[in-house]
């Protein structure tokens, strides 16, 4: 009979907790959280404004160091930032005086630059007839595309995205949740992404975990099974909503 292989997690996080003090008091802002994600999984964090989701973001990061617990990132404990972590944030935060192609190359040695694959990317988000082009010249949603191939080009294992499309209109956030899931399953990412949005929440992720408001662990972890694309108009997909929308209420 053949025995099923168990692969291990990609990131592991152990009984991790953090708190701040403020004026000699402590503040809890999330204890006990426990969770592993796998190789080519994205996972939303979701919860009401400061629950921590944020704070998480930061300490698997390594921006930040947890209070007590740990985080194990394919088998080796976080310490500080590396690039086998990758950030994107809400704010672009491109430098105006670079193109697009240098904004995206920023930082690395000229001589690890593989101009093939820095062209490879580009036309992968779609950015590749605006490589000279500085920022000034582009629209939000194509300021984002350049943040997230700036991370993208520097292949990290794991992808940290702090709500990235939650400035963009309507239509442009419906595409780069579309560039998104288009380019994990070409690159095989793995992603941990923060939202506020239940819908956008079951669009994206294999499962989603719900973040406690009074500083606990995760209260709920919910595995969305839907095929993708997913159509929100569907039974399946709107009783998920409810049921998250229901788990936030409590």
């Amino acid at each position: 009979m053949e025995q099923s292989v168990q692969i291990d997690p990609l990131l592991r996080i152990q009984a991790l907790s953090h708190w701040y003090r403020i004026n000699g008091a402590a503040r809890l802002v999330f204890s006990n959280l426990q969770g592993e994600l796998r190789q080519g999984e994205l996972v939303c964090l979701i919860g009401r404004s400061g629950c921590g989701k944020s704070t998480l973001l930061k300490v698997i990061a390594g921006f930040l160091q947890p209070s007590s617990g740990k985080c194990l990132l394919a088998g080796q404990e976080i310490g500080d930032a590396g690039p086998d972590r990758g950030v994107v944030f809400q704010e672009d935060a491109l430098f105006p005086w670079l193109t697009v192609r240098e904004n995206v190359t920023f930082g690395m040695k000229a001589n690890t630059i593989d101009s093939g694959e820095v062209d490879a990317l580009l036309q992968q988000v779609g950015l590749f007839d605006y490589a000279g082009q500085l920022p000034q010249t582009l629209s939000g949603g194509m300021k984002q595309r350049v943040a997230l191939a700036r991370v993208l080009i520097r292949s990290p294992r794991l992808l940290l995205m702090d709500e990235p499309f939650g400035a963009l209109d309507a239509q442009t956030r419906e595409e780069m949740q579309s560039l998104l899931l288009r380019l994990m399953r070409d690159r095989q990412q793995t992603v941990i992404f923060v939202t506020h949005d239940v819908q956008e929440a079951l669009l994206l992720a294999d499962r989603i975990w719900l973040m406690d408001q009074e500083g606990g662990g995760f209260t709920h972890e919910l595995l969305v099974a839907l095929p993708r694309p997913r159509d929100p108009s569907v039974p399946a997909f709107q009783e998920q909503a409810r049921q998250l929308h229901s788990w936030l209420r409590q």
